[in-house]
Formats: C-alpha cells, structure tokens, sequence
C-alpha cells in the first residue's frame, strides 16, 4: 500500500508527521514499511518496518441531527405551471 507523500520542508533534527491511511478490511497483524527519503542530502534516508494489530471494526451508529427523513415530510405537489420547455424558456 502506498500513500500520498508527506512534504516537510523545515531543517529541524525531528518533528512529528501524521501520516494516515485507511486500515486493511480483515482483523490481524499487519507489517507496514516506512520510508524517509531526502531530495537534497545524499544518504539521508531512513527505512523502518512497523507492525499494526488490526482489530474488528465497531459499529457506529451515527445520527445527524439536520437531516430530514423524506417518509416523514408530507408530498409537495407542483403543478406544470412550475416547469417550463425549451420553446417556452427562449421567449423573452
């Protein structure tokens, strides 16, 4: 799995990156490689293997509480007065 590259451009000694990417679709233990690599210093690279322990998702519920369920509203009746045709919308 590849991700977006993560761009730093400052010349400090250390500094924290979020790096994100969507988790695998089955539970288990997972070995990811990460890669540092400079485009201005020679031999300035940085390899790691890591490993994430995959568990299974949890369900969850999520209610928002602008939406409208459409069921609940009563039905809004438009008449054909409301639309108009291409020959009625190119008169002036």
């Amino acid at each position: 799995m590849l991700t977006f590259p993560q761009l730093v451009k400052t010349l400090v000694d250390e500094q924290t990156v979020d790096i994100r990417f969507a988790a695998p679709p089955h539970k288990g233990i997972y070995t990811y490689n990460l890669s540092v690599k400079s485009d201005s210093y020679i031999d300035a690279e940085y390899s790691v293997d890591f490993k994430i322990d995959v568990k299974e998702a949890k369900y969850v519920e999520i209610k928002h509480d602008d939406y409208i369920d459409e069921d609940d509203d009563e039905a809004v009746v438009s008449s054909e007065e409301d639309y108009t045709e291409d020959d009625d919308s190119d008169e002036e």
